[in-house]
């Protein structure tokens, strides 16, 4: 499928397949998510903030990388949807493949595909200081900036949300006072 959409639209940077997400239970393999619909696999920044990054399902061109650059090792839980987001932002030519080409196993041992349930996921963190470097960048347009308050409120949320979940008191305190010296209205 790669090699006849590739032939057929040269001009494309990144082709876009399906990816599944099953978890093993005592009959085998259960689907826990289908991720095929083009409004979920598109490159878009709300897709690459609020959902997968999907890049097990994202087949890239070379020269892509060399504008945009490679993972970025500070964000070792992250690294992919910061470097998905980079490319949003670049306004790449994508495709959808139309064609599953990606599996991912859910399950505890996991850092992002399982369910936290008491603990709070370490990638919240790098979420956290992903969208507070974009949201400090100088070049990027209000409307975007936008987005990424809005999505750092999210995190913070959600971060906050698992910290009280935990019983992490004085935790929750530090991401409350965090997130309120970087943006006063970030509740809002």
């Amino acid at each position: 499928a790669l090699a006849h959409a590739s032939a057929s639209r040269p001009e494309i940077e990144v082709w876009t397949g399906g990816a599944r997400i099953f978890e093993d239970d005592k009959a085998g393999a259960r689907s826990v998510r289908v991720i095929d619909d083009r409004a979920t696999t598109a490159l878009t920044l709300s897709n690459v903030l609020d959902d997968l990054p999907l890049m097990t399902a994202r087949f890239v061109r070379r020269s892509v990388y060399e504008r945009v650059g490679l993972f970025d090792e500070d964000y070792p839980r992250s690294s992919d949807r910061e470097l998905m987001i980079r490319m949003a932002l670049a306004g790449l030519k994508e495709a959808p493949l139309g064609v599953r080409v990606s599996e991912l196993r859910q399950h505890s041992g996991s850092s992002t595909i399982r369910s936290p349930g008491s603990q709070v996921p370490p990638y919240l963190v790098e979420n956290i200081r992903i969208a507070r470097y974009y949201m400090a960048q100088p070049g990027i347009s209000a409307d975007v900036q936008t987005v990424f308050r809005h999505w750092h409120a999210r995190e913070t949320l959600r971060k906050l949300y698992y910290e009280l979940r935990a019983r992490q008191l004085a935790s929750a305190g530090r991401t409350l006072q965090a997130a309120c010296a970087i943006d006063w209205q970030w509740p809002w």
